[in-house]
C-alpha cells in the first residue's frame, strides 16, 4: 500500500507517495506544514518521514512593487520568497494553498504581474466576494500550459 502525502516542490502541490519525498520537501501533515529534513525509511512496516513544523516568517511589506503588490492584494494572497532568490505568490499559511503566480525572480514576476494584470484583475472581479471574505480561491494556472505549449 503506498502512502501519498501533499507536497509542494519548486511552484506547485501534488500527491507524491511518501517513500519518494526528498529532503528539502515541503508537505503538509496533520494541517501543518513541514519541511522533510531527510530521506523516508519504514519502521514496522509504516512509512515515516523525518521532519520539522515549518514556522512562518515575519510578514514582510514591500512598497517598492508596483504590479506585484497590486495583484497580491488582488487575489487576496502573500508573497513567498525562497533562498534561491525566486518568489511566487501563494500562502503557505493556508498550505495546501493556491499558487497565484509562477516561481520567477521578484523583477521577473513583478514584469508578469504587469503583463497579466488584466487577467488577475478579471479573476478578482469573478470572485470578488469570496477573496473580500478572506476565502482562497483557486485559479487555474494559465502559464504552466503557456510554458508547455512554447517548449513543444
Amino acid at each position: 500500500m503506498s502512502h501519498s502525502v501533499q507536497c509542494f516542490r519548486y511552484d506547485r502541490w501534488s500527491a507524491v507517495p511518501a517513500m519518494e519525498l526528498l529532503e528539502g520537501d515541503l508537505i503538509v501533515h496533520a494541517e501543518q506544514l513541514v519541511h522533510v529534513t531527510a530521506a523516508p525509511y519504514l519502521k514496522g512496516g509504516k512509512p515515516h518521514i523525518p521532519g520539522e513544523i515549518r514556522e512562518p516568517g515575519p510578514i514582510q511589506i514591500d512598497f517598492s512593487s508596483g504590479y506585484l503588490a497590486r495583484v497580491m492584494d488582488l487575489v487576496g494572497s502573500g508573497l513567498q520568497e525562497f533562498d534561491d532568490g525566486t518568489a511566487l505568490i501563494t500562502d503557505f499559511d493556508l498550505a495546501p494553498g493556491f499558487v497565484y503566480s509562477p516561481r520567477l525572480a521578484k523583477a521577473d514576476l513583478e514584469a508578469f504581474c504587469e503583463l497579466h494584470f488584466d487577467q488577475y484583475c478579471a479573476f478578482n472581479e469573478d470572485n470578488r466576494a469570496s477573496i473580500d471574505e478572506c476565502i482562497s480561491v483557486h485559479l487555474e494556472p494559465w502559464w504552466i500550459n503557456a510554458a508547455k505549449g512554447s517548449s513543444k
